[in-house]
């Protein structure tokens, strides 16, 4: 009597390990386990009742809509590095509160402004001058080139001069804070001296060094030296360095 109440209740035991590996694993063949429970139903006995649930709760199992083949999926930890790097970037892709789809492509300055002051010296006796500088440039052929169209102004002991120029940059991109362009054209400049006013056509040679702080760039800093030569009776020379702010607009 004892043995036949050991048996179903082992047998019934190792069924519902079964039942709950299947479950996890989705391998279960319910025929295998029918039989079991068939033969056990043909005894008519009270013992085998356990072995009856057994194979109830793996019916159960089978027929659940919500599992899951291991052959179709596998846990996140058989999965190599790899393969976990690659789910986290297309979990990351899918998902409509991510940080790249919700943030819009940042867009591209229209301008830059250059606001600053420009110590020169005349090569040809006329000493130091200090002048405030401003110029917008333009990017028509993008990493190719650059227009800059900026006047100065200078004002002394009985004369002032208006100096406006337009430069032809190319860029190189240093760094992402970084950029420096070669830059030469033409400049007019007007001067008005104890009542004599004179007009004169120079070229003008600049080394523009740009630098942004911020990724975004848009604020930042630069310095330009310069050359000017003056095509006219006096031939003036002079160099100067501008300094001062840039703000991008958009």
């Amino acid at each position: 009597m004892k043995r036949m109440c050991v048996a179903p209740l082992c047998i019934a035991v190792l069924l519902r390990c079964h039942a709950a590996s299947a479950q996890e694993n989705g391998s279960v063949k319910s025929d295998e386990l029918a039989k079991t429970s068939l033969d056990c139903n043909r005894q008519n006995s009270r013992f085998c009742q356990p072995v009856s649930e057994a194979h109830r709760a793996i019916s159960q199992a089978e027929e659940q809509p919500g599992s899951t083949s291991a052959n179709d999926l596998r846990s996140d930890h058989d999965l190599d590095p790899q393969e976990r790097a690659e789910v986290a970037a297309a979990d990351s892709q899918v998902r409509p509160d991510s940080t790249g789809a919700s943030q819009p492509p940042e867009k591209e300055a229209a301008a830059i402004l250059e606001v600053g002051a420009q110590p020169a010296r005349s090569l040809s006796g006329g000493g130091w001058s200090l002048s405030p500088t401003v110029a917008v440039e333009v990017t028509p052929i993008e990493d190719w080139l650059e227009l800059e169209f900026g006047v100065t102004s200078t004002f002394g002991h009985h004369s002032t001069e208006w100096d406006t120029d337009v430069l032809f940059k190319k860029p190189w991109t240093l760094s992402k804070k970084v950029e420096f362009m070669f830059g030469v054209g033409p400049e007019l400049i007007h001067i008005r001296k104890n009542g004599i006013t004179t007009n004169s056509v120079a070229g003008e040679i600049a080394l523009d060094f740009m630098f942004w702080p911020s990724p975004k760039r848009k604020f930042g800093w630069y310095i330009e030296p310069a050359y000017d030569y003056t095509f006219g009776r006096s031939h003036d020379q002079a160099i100067g360095v501008s300094i001062g702010l840039l703000i991008s607009i958009r």
